[in-house]
């Protein structure tokens, strides 16, 4: 176990030099992927996790794919003009303030990801007016409200 977050810190530092020196700043990011698989929960590479979303959203990411078990996703990757592929796996997205403007993403993949209720998916959606991709797989919620089809 000690191993484990010895290795997790290792990484998450290697990651915040490449994220947030400030040398790296003013470089845009056209593609940003990362698959983290920890099989514990660390409130560090939470808290990372957070400042890298931040991070790649301030230097123009075009395409995001993250894939992170066993972790809380900050919403602020659903706003963003610069956005043109979003692909998420096995997240649970916080739903304090979710608000969504994609007015570029073309495709979105969703893989076992968490929100608070259907309506939030829907209000992705709706966010996304030039989306021609679309992929959800067991999608999930936090809570059933009743379904309305007048939305």
């Amino acid at each position: 176990m000690m191993m484990m977050r010895r290795s997790i810190n290792c990484f998450c530092r290697f990651v915040d030099t490449c994220m947030l020196s400030p040398c790296a700043r003013n470089q845009p990011i056209k593609i940003f992927g990362l698959k983290c698989r920890p099989r514990i929960y660390d409130v560090n590479l939470q808290k990372s996790l957070h400042a890298w979303v931040e991070a790649a959203k301030q230097r123009y990411v075009e395409e995001f794919n993250l894939i992170a078990h066993y972790t809380r996703l900050n919403p602020i990757i659903f706003t963003s003009q610069t956005l043109f592929v979003l692909k998420l796996e096995w997240l649970h997205v916080e739903n304090y303030n979710f608000y969504v403007d994609l007015p570029s993403l073309k495709i979105l993949g969703l893989k076992y990801v968490c929100c608070e209720n259907q309506n939030d998916f829907i209000k992705l959606l709706n966010a996304c007016p030039i989306l021609q991709d679309l992929h959800i797989f067991y999608p999930r919620y936090s809570r059933l409200l009743k379904y309305d089809a007048h939305f």
